[in-house]
């Protein structure tokens, strides 16, 4: 689903899904360039992405596929283009590393497990360098 943030009266915000996002052919051969390894389609990995910062992109949105270190770049309501992941430039506030596989996931302590890995982590490393552990209750 493509979700879209619409200002409503009163300066209040409301998320709506809009249905599927229409991914053109060069972004699918780019996918198939830069991602050759992922063992997954575009569409799935899309679904699986995680909205990140990209004010370099001059894009509508942008989705991060950690495990490939891509990107997915969406202008006009279309993903438009996958290009590698410059994370110096991207804005990853609110996302920690796993420690297990070390891809960048919206973790929380006590969340479910790592999307990209199964792993329910005993650390995560928050983009801040701030490291949360997990301890046992005696």
């Amino acid at each position: 689903m493509f979700a879209t943030t619409t200002k409503l009266s009163g300066g209040k915000k409301h998320s709506q899904n809009i249905g599927p996002v229409p991914i053109t052919d060069h972004a699918h051969e780019r996918w198939a360039e830069r991602a050759a390894t992922a063992g997954t389609d575009i569409e799935t990995a899309w679904h699986q992405s995680i909205p990140v910062g990209a004010p370099e992109r001059d894009a509508d949105m942008a989705r991060l596929y950690a495990p490939c270190d891509v990107l997915f770049v969406v202008r006009g309501g279309a993903v438009t283009t996958v290009c590698p992941a410059n994370y110096g430039s991207l804005n990853t506030d609110g996302l920690g590393a796993c420690t297990a596989c070390g891809n960048l996931d919206s973790l929380q302590y006590g969340d479910t497990a790592c999307r990209w890995c199964n792993t329910q982590p005993q650390e995560i490393t928050l983009d801040s360098g701030l490291t949360v552990t997990a301890t046992e209750e005696e």
